[in-house]
């Protein structure tokens, strides 16, 4: 009502956090047993890097933990493509990324 010309724009921060707060949130639901669960609290931060980002040793934990729940394994690597979206240079690559991440 203050700003009516103004548009909502979605900016690499918030996207971050949105997607991060997705994975956290799929962690906590995830149906695995509780000493699952604590380990995958201890390695939360696995979950919120970058795949290409993690060691092999990491890389392995990860996939032990994503292949206990297949709701959590979805979203992690929904999440993993929608942010390689930030790493394309250009605006028309960009645009045909992001349609076809969408579909």
């Amino acid at each position: 009502m203050v700003l009516p010309n103004a548009i909502v724009v979605i900016d690499r921060f918030h996207l971050i956090k949105a997607a991060e707060e997705s994975v956290n949130k799929a962690r906590l639901r995830a149906d695995v047993p509780k000493e699952i669960k604590d380990a995958m609290k201890k390695d939360a931060s696995l979950f919120l890097s970058s795949m290409y980002n993690l060691s092999d040793e990491e890389l392995t934990r990860l996939d032990g933990y994503l292949k206990r729940d297949s709701n959590l394994e979805a979203i992690y690597f929904l999440v993993q493509e929608l942010l390689e979206f930030y790493y394309i240079k250009d605006y028309d690559s960009a645009l045909e990324y992001l349609c076809r991440w969408e579909t």
